[in-house]
């Protein structure tokens, strides 16, 4: 946003976020109480990308290995940030299923267990060092 891009958030209609923001559920699911069925949420979350993808050059997923069936489907560009593992039983035949999926890792040290996906680069999660609370065990 802050180069000129027009930026859409899909989110829960709690996030804080200054792109405009369309809430595909009500409330973060680790906030929610009761607590609602996350694949509802997800279901609800791809319903909600669908509608609105072609108003977008490029769409960017950091929900893992769920969109990759729609977004390879629906003719606008996109990546996926991989949050999680990816040594996981089943995961390289996953991807063996969508070759041309691209996929951004959090860190290079990520991409070993699924080498064979199709790695564009390399985005390192940010975090003030003061939240990691740190120090005590760098000092000992």
């Amino acid at each position: 946003m802050e180069l000129g891009h027009d930026v859409t958030l899909f989110a829960s209609g709690d996030s804080k976020t200054r792109a405009k923001l369309v809430p595909a559920w009500p409330r973060a699911l680790r906030l929610g109480r009761p607590r609602s069925d996350p694949a509802a949420a997800q279901a609800a979350l791809l319903e909600a990308i669908a509608r609105q993808a072609t108003d977008f050059d490029v769409i960017h997923a950091h929900t893992d290995w769920l969109p990759l069936p729609l977004l390879s489907r629906l003719g606008v560009p996109f990546l996926t940030t991989v949050h999680g593992r990816l040594d996981l039983p089943g995961l390289p035949d996953l991807i063996r299923k969508f070759p041309q999926a691209p996929f951004v890792s959090i860190s290079d040290n990520q991409r070993i267990a699924l080498a064979e996906a199709n790695w564009l680069g390399t985005v390192y999660n940010g975090l003030p060092v003061q939240s990691l609370n740190i120090l005590p065990f760098l000092a000992g």
